[in-house]
């Protein structure tokens, strides 16, 4: 599956290497990062087999994917934005 993951960004004292890859490999919707003061959420889950052809995604539609809301983005913060595919070997 494809995964899409927002990151909120706030100032930090000490800034991390801009090359490092990040890697979420929990699954945490928009209402458990929030209950979990989490700084990233998935925002949507995607089925190869749905996506036959390149199509828009946008971010923030407010609209659910495979159990995981997309909610709006704020325009007073800063994201980033992930997508991640996600395998299994032997099954």
């Amino acid at each position: 599956v494809y995964q899409l993951v927002v990151k909120e960004e706030r100032l930090q004292k000490s800034r991390r290497a801009a090359d490092i890859i990040e890697c979420f490999s929990v699954p945490v919707s928009y209402r458990n990062a929030s209950s979990l003061d989490s700084l990233h959420y998935f925002a949507a889950e995607l089925k190869p087999a749905n996506l036959p052809v390149t199509q828009p995604f946008t971010v923030g539609d407010n609209k659910t994917y495979n159990g995981y809301w997309n909610p709006p983005l704020s325009p007073l913060k800063s994201y980033s934005i992930y997508f991640q595919a996600l395998s299994k070997a032997n099954g």
